[in-house]
């Protein structure tokens, strides 16, 4: 899975974060990863993207994930290299993760590259 670029795990329900570290380990090169609608993930899962994909990872879909809590968010905005577009409903967006966009130059919300895979 080494060359796996774009992953989709959207909807996923029964996904945990223990799987995700396990699956991620072996995709260095994502790019692109959804996980709209996983409602078993928690920060641990972007710790752990942030862990192996953080220098590459450019598009992140984290919407409807109602366990990723804003801490871990803002961390990842702040240390992912390459993130482009942080998919989230505008409700979750703090002030903090508004300012680490405008300084990254990065989109924050809902996104028009959200049907786009």
């Amino acid at each position: 899975m080494r060359h796996l670029r774009r992953l989709d795990l959207s909807y996923n329900e029964t996904l945990k974060d223990k799987e995700i570290g396990a699956m991620l380990s072996s995709c260095r090169n994502l790019i692109d990863i959804r996980f709209r609608g996983c409602r078993g993930i928690t920060g641990e899962s972007l710790v752990s993207l942030l862990r192996h994909c953080g220098q590459t990872v450019e598009i992140v879909d984290i919407s409807r994930c109602p366990a990723i809590k804003g801490a871990s968010v803002e961390l990842f905005a702040q240390r992912a290299t390459r993130l482009n577009h942080l998919v989230i409903e505008e409700s979750s967006v703090s002030e903090e993760l508004k300012a680490i966009a405008r300084t990254k130059g990065m989109k924050v919300g809902s996104l028009p590259c959200d049907g786009s895979f």
